[in-house]
């Protein structure tokens, strides 16, 4: 070989050697880049959840026992695993936080494999005053069985649930074992005497009963003791003893297996960690069912609930008490069976979670056992859950290897059919029916696809009942028409109420929808068209630009309404309009981008569209107006950018979108402006305000006089400052995280529950200017200890402080106090109030379940003339 080509091959080598230099520099980058920006949205997502999460845990979920172990030692942290190794918990070192070590160049690689261990709420616990009331479409029907427990009769939710001969035909759980996984329990009351298993569990400690003992050689049993209440109840309606006692539960001969998981002074679980290993444990000792009344916004529990599904292990989940269909875990995790609440007349509760969170739903009012071997009414879905955990130890009494899958097909299948024929968005599959989960005679549908590209299918259904589910089928080239009773498509199936008493094939037609235009739609007097309705079946559409040669200009009221199986709609060039909820609750529908040409956006028009991520305004937006909860409860919206030409938006728009960090709102908008991560419309004295789900702090302008209704709702907000104020919208800073408020003697009106929910409120200063506390206002504050009426209050309104955490209230002298009303301090903690000689009226149920109330005081000058019925029901340590 020549010197000429040696010098070739050699400057060829270099050059190659450069490239792949740089190529490697190129990557090195790259990925240092992808790091940095996985480090600092870390970060920024840590520090706008300060104080929902233990700062010194790290949960590791899907990991490995020599992973967990490595990253242990390299934080100096502790480390508690389960036996399959899959999750682990790090306690850092004192003094060291999850946001010191994601803040560390050398971990940035390791963030990706880690989580905070965020707070968990209970599915608290609601007022209630009595059973739920005489119901709509089904008479209520009592067991037909007999006991001797002496309070049964106040059990009214038993009538509700279709026990019928159940007990009778000794279905009551004998052999099942129960995991409850709470608070705790009150190991003393009598209604669990001798059923609570040795091998409970304090999840937080890491304690088994049975391996802890007293010094006489028994059971150390406070390591599972009840300090909250919650699981107590939860508890009683499962396996309250039956024939011994008060009550009597459904499950009345189950074992039970505690499971305690420590709370903070909120009532909720300091850390998701502790539920989880407490479900891990659960699986462990192969328990038949785990009742979960509990729920967050993370789901911290698919792991362990496939292994539960995977072990024949049935989770049951309380839906949530928010009203919302936003994800709650771990009721929304497919392994898990969710329970919405039942209030008046089979309607669904006013503070039932729904959506993808209940598959069905229970009676939320029972009369349960309390701690201090008491028993009282309370509701809630964290009650409802129970009744269907105990209903489903009724079944694996006599089906003990029954699936999840098998389990949950007749479960549903059984249902009593509630709102919207078959599966709906609220009331699921529809309400708990026992005697026909247990004992109704089943049948099979054969659903055949009449064509070679498809298998058929079966399901299983309650004879007498109707079909709860019906298969969609989809092929490329034609679209599914219906079911029908026969292959020459004469008879088409009524669905969801065609009632099938034998076995029987159903056959599919099929259509080129193509042929037509799958629109219903109007001439508007301007002569473009405004569409009606959707009549395809498509999951992914392009509306036209026109239709007969006529402008799409307007997308009609409701046009779109409920279509769950849209998955992408593109909306035409030249529409101006998009009506009131045009596309509510199509909670398949990720992405929308609105085109340049809309100028209105009306109320409701995406409310509930739980998929919703993005949100795009096109090109040179003309947007003007976007109407009331237009994007409410989009619990996926992250972010969104306003087009500078907007002018008027409601104060409701994002309501309930607990993902929204940031609004930002396009240069060039005269009318709008951006207050410390809150958007602001004036409109001489009217304010609208937008708060950024995450921000924590606002300082108000001198010129904002009024706070529009839901404007601070569900923010993080932990204070703000009011000065200048005159009038609080209704729900204004309901579900806030407001530690602290100072209502100046400016304001002289407030909405109805105004800081209603607001857990985290431990202080309030109420001024002169109310005449009224109004309906709800504080309801649910658990936080709120001590307050103090102004004496310019004359009125409290109805359940105004329920539910609160109060302990003390004091009234200013010199009161103008004449009512108060219903509920008004229904459930507080108060221990001894004196009543002031200006009150005339104290209303039904003012006081009532107060159970710490001692001493209510009344002078020689009193002016009170009427106490109503059940003022201080269940108050039972009043003396006088």
């Amino acid at each position: 070989m020549n010197k000429s080509k040696i010098k070739k091959i050699a400057i060829i080598s270099i050059i190659m050697l450069s490239l792949c230099l740089s190529i490697i520099m190129l990557l090195e980058w790259t990925k240092n880049n992808q790091l940095d920006q996985i480090q600092s949205n870390a970060l920024q997502k840590l520090e706008r959840d300060i104080g929902e999460y233990d700062e010194q845990s790290i949960v590791l979920q899907t990991t490995s026992k020599a992973r967990a172990e490595e990253l242990a030692k390299q934080f100096g942290a502790e480390l508690r695993i389960t036996q399959d190794g899959r999750y682990a918990k790090l306690t850092l070192p004192d003094g060291v936080t999850i946001r010191d070590i994601y803040a560390v160049k050398e971990y940035r690689e390791y963030i990706e494999e880690m989580s905070a261990d965020y707070k968990v709420k209970t599915s608290e616990i609601i007022l209630t005053d009595e059973e739920s009331k005489e119901n709509i479409g089904r008479l209520p029907s009592r067991p037909n069985y007999t006991v001797s427990d002496s309070e049964y009769d106040k059990q009214g939710y038993l009538d509700y649930i279709n026990m019928g001969y159940v007990w009778s035909s000794n279905y009551k759980g004998y052999g099942i074992t129960v995991a409850v996984i709470d608070t705790g329990i009150d190991t003393d009351h009598p209604e669990f005497a001798g059923r609570i298993s040795e091998y409970s569990y304090n999840a937080t400690e890491d304690k088994i009963v049975k391996d802890w003992l007293n010094e006489d050689g028994s059971y150390d049993w406070s390591i599972i003791e009840d300090e909250v209440g919650h699981g107590t109840m939860v508890t009683g309606v499962i396996a309250a003893n039956m024939n011994s006692g008060n009550i009597v539960g459904i499950a009345p001969e189950v074992t039970i297996i505690t499971i305690k998981a420590e709370c903070d002074e909120n009532g909720n679980f300091t850390r998701s960690s502790d539920l989880v290993f407490g479900l891990y444990y659960a699986i462990e000792r192969d328990v038949d069912v785990v009742n979960m009344s509990f729920g967050g916004g993370i789901n911290a529990y698919a792991e362990p609930a496939q292994l539960a599904y995977d072990s024949d292990i049935i989770c049951i989940a309380a839906a949530g008490n928010s009203a919302t269909s936003i994800l709650t875990y771990p009721a929304a995790d497919k392994n898990v069976i969710g329970v919405g609440a039942l209030g008046d007349g089979w309607q669904l509760a006013d503070y039932s979670n729904y959506g993808e969170n209940s598959d069905m739903v229970a009676p939320g009012s029972t009369y349960t056992t309390f701690m201090g071997g008491e028993c009282g009414m309370i509701q809630g879905t964290s009650l409802a859950a129970p009744i269907v955990t105990g209903a489903i130890a009724l079944y694996k009494q006599s089906n003990r290897y029954a699936t999840f899958d098998e389990v949950t097909e007749i479960l549903y299948a059984s249902c009593y059919d509630l709102g919207s024929p078959g599966n709906d968005w609220d009331y699921g599959f529809g309400a708990l029916d026992i005697s026909a989960f247990l004992f109704e005679q089943r049948g099979t549908v054969t659903f055949d696809m009449l064509t070679d590209e498809l298998e058929n299918t079966e399901s299983l259904f309650i004879r007498g009942h109707s079909l709860q589910e019906f298969p969609e089928p989809e092929r490329l080239y034609a679209v599914f028409d219906g079911w029908y009773y026969d292959y020459t498509f004469t008879e088409e199936v009524n669905y969801y109420s065609d009632i099938f008493e034998s076995d029987l094939t159903l056959y599919a037609k099929w259509i080129n929808e193509d042929d037509g235009v799958p629109y219903t739609y109007v001439i508007l007097d301007d002569g473009t068209v405004e569409i009606l309705s959707y009549t395809g079946h498509r999951r992914y559409i392009t509306i036209p630009d026109k239709i007969d040669g006529r402008t799409v200009s307007s997308i009609g009221d409701f046009a779109f309404s409920g279509q769950e199986r849209l998955r992408e709609v593109k909306l035409p060039n030249g529409l101006t309009n998009i009506g009131a909820n045009a596309f509510e609750k199509c909670i398949n529908l990720i992405n929308i981008e609105i085109p340049e040409s809309v100028t209105y956006i009306g109320p409701d028009a995406f409310y509930e569209n739980t998929r919703l991520a993005s949100v795009a305004f096109i090109g040179n937006s003309n947007l003007q107006t976007i109407g009331g909860y237009a994007f409410a409860h989009c619990g996926s919206l992250e972010k969104i950018e306003l087009p500078a030409t907007l002018i008027e938006i409601d104060g409701s728009a994002f309501l309930g979108d607990i993902s929204l960090h940031t609004i930002n709102v396009q240069l060039g908008n005269s009318e709008f402006k951006s207050v410390d991560g809150v958007l602001f419309n004036f409109s001489g004295e009217t304010l609208v305000a937008y708060p950024v789900a995450h921000s924590t702090s606002y300082v108000l302008p001198e010129s904002a006089s009024i706070i529009g209704n839901c404007a601070f709702a569900y923010s993080k907000l932990n204070s703000i400052e009011l000065k200048n104020v005159k009038v609080i919208g209704v729900s204004s800073f309901c579900y806030s995280q407001l530690e602290y408020l100072i209502i100046p003697d400016s304001v002289i009106l407030m909405g109805d529950a105004a800081f209603a929910s607001s857990t985290h409120l431990k202080s309030v200063f109420i001024g002169k200017g109310l005449t009224s506390i109004p309906i709800a206002a504080f309801s649910s504050c658990g936080s709120l200890n001590e307050i103090i009426i102004p004496n310019s209050i004359e009125t409290i309104s109805i359940g105004a402080f329920a539910d609160s955490g109060l302990t003390k209230v004091t009234f200013e002298e010199n009161s103008a106090l004449k009512c108060i009303s219903e509920t008004a301090f229904f459930m507080t903690n108060i221990n001894e109030i004196d009543i002031p000689d200006s009150v005339e009226i104290i209303e039904d149920y003012a006081f009532a379940n107060t159970h710490s109330l001692t001493r209510v005081g009344f002078s020689e000058n009193s002016n009170l003339v009427y106490i109503g019925a059940s003022a201080f029901e269940s108050s039972w340590n009043l003396k006088n």
